[in-house]
């Protein structure tokens, strides 16, 4: 391991840029975590490689971290919106955005958050959308003829999902219906 906390931060950082590295880059970061404490820019590193590693819930805790360091909520509130933003719309999305209100509420770009809030309320509130993220569920478990029924219901409501579309073809696919399923990829990647 390199010796000190910069050098080696930024080591384990480009490290774990190499998916076979990522858990002990992971590890290390960790590690050095301990032996100084609160500093932003390996919690920052940390929640990086965290979010690769799909860990989501402990890259986020290490960002909200960040953000009780004096003077770091601003970079902790943009890193953990750079998240948010990327997530679609479900109960998860939805609780983590009302808790980002309560944590930043004079942040910056708070009105921004709580537009996509409301817009991620709204589509959870509506049952075609509820269908397309059980399709999506129902895809991911096998249970392909179950997720052709769910994403043709979704898309009466979103005919222009691209998760949705992508997803019934999908399913079609692996139901036999090729030329179909062709068709509506090219449809997912135009929409």
């Amino acid at each position: 391991s390199p010796p000190g906390l910069s050098l080696g931060v930024e080591y384990w950082r480009l490290r774990g840029s190499e998916a076979s590295a990522r858990p002990r880059a992971i590890r290390e970061l960790q590690a050095l975590e301990r032996a100084y404490p609160n500093n932003p820019f390996l919690l920052q590193a940390l929640a990086r490689l965290l979010f690769a590693a799909d860990r989501d819930n402990e890259a986020l805790a290490a960002l909200q971290r960040v953000g009780r360091i004096q003077g770091m909520q601003s970079l902790a509130a943009q890193s953990e919106w750079n998240y948010l933003v990327s997530q679609p719309a479900d109960a998860r999305s939805v609780a983590r955005l009302a808790q980002f209100i309560a944590r930043y509420p004079t942040w910056t770009r708070i009105d921004d958050v709580r537009a996509l809030h409301a817009e991620h309320q709204r589509k959870m509130a509506n049952p075609a959308w509820r269908s397309g993220r059980e399709g999506l569920r129902l895809l991911d478990a096998g249970r392909n003829a179950e997720a052709e029924r769910a994403f043709r219901h979704a898309l009466r409501g979103f005919p222009g999902e691209a998760d949705f579309i992508g997803g019934l073809g999908m399913a079609l696919m692996r139901q036999g219906q090729r030329a179909q399923a062709l068709a509506l990829f090219g449809k997912a990647a135009r929409a």
